[in-house]
């Protein structure tokens, strides 16, 4: 009896089994017999499907997961689904680690890094620290990479994006994309499945689906009327409430 105990109880200071071929130092004796395989190159678990040979039960069984497709290991936070535990553990990492970390204390969305808060809050504050500095442009940018861009497309009248089936050239990237596709016929057409409205731009499809809909989310802060489009409300806010939007809405 004290024997058996001995086997499976192991005491603060004493490590019951050493391994004679690396520095491992066991501690149950199953766990030891179960190092002791890798050594000796006894793989006496066989997969049914492939034929492969495992030290470890556990081993071949999560092999097997690749054959039948079985993944029991699910993320809570995403309902992604893994077939071992530590590539569960992986994406928990990788994925949601910093879920909550760094959370926005205005509208409570959360991100990854401090960084991308940062140029997230500045969205609510509407502070647009980086000023186009030529005469007669009041831009105004959160972060000095959209103030280059800007300066590219509008000032300096550069046309980097040239299409390379005939000579037109675009300042924006997404121009010559749209515009290849038209030369490739791979144009994709949204209809309207309530009337004979067609767009060529996915977003274009959705504000027109607001007439038939009545939808307006952009509701005025100011008093109690709502619009279709971000656009609408600007135009509102200016014209009724004398703002001065020199700044991008935020919404």
């Amino acid at each position: 009896m004290l024997l058996k105990h001995s086997d499976t109880c192991v005491h603060s200071f004493s490590v019951r089994y050493p391994c004679p071929f690396c520095s491992h130092r066991g501690k149950y004796r199953n766990a030891f017999k179960a190092h002791l395989k890798i050594h000796l190159m006894i793989k006496p678990y066989v997969c049914h499907y492939c034929g492969r040979a495992f030290s470890h039960k556990t081993n071949r069984d999560s092999h097997q997961h690749i054959h039948t497709g079985y993944k029991p290991y699910i993320c809570l936070t995403c309902t992604q689904s893994f077939r071992t535990m530590s590539l569960l553990r992986r994406h928990m990492l990788c994925e949601h680690q910093h879920i909550r970390k760094y959370q926005c204390d205005t509208c409570k969305k959360s991100y990854k890094d401090r960084r991308t808060l940062d140029v997230h809050i500045l969205r609510h504050v509407s502070l647009k620290p980086h000023r186009c500095k030529l005469k007669d442009c009041n831009y105004t940018f959160r972060q000095v990479s959209n103030l280059r861009s800007h300066m590219r497309i509008y000032h300096t009248g550069e046309r980097p994006y040239k299409c390379q089936y005939c000579p037109f050239t675009f300042k924006e990237r997404h121009h010559l994309v749209f515009h290849e596709k038209l030369h490739l016929g791979t144009v994709v057409i949204y209809n309207c499945n309530q009337c004979n409205y067609s767009a060529t731009l996915e977003w274009n499809l959705i504000q027109h689906k607001r007439i038939h809909s009545n939808e307006k989310p952009f509701s005025c802060p100011d008093c109690d009327r709502s619009f279709r489009q971000k656009a609408h409300l600007k135009n509102h806010l200016q014209r009724i409430h004398k703002k001065n939007l020199t700044t991008r809405l935020i919404l």
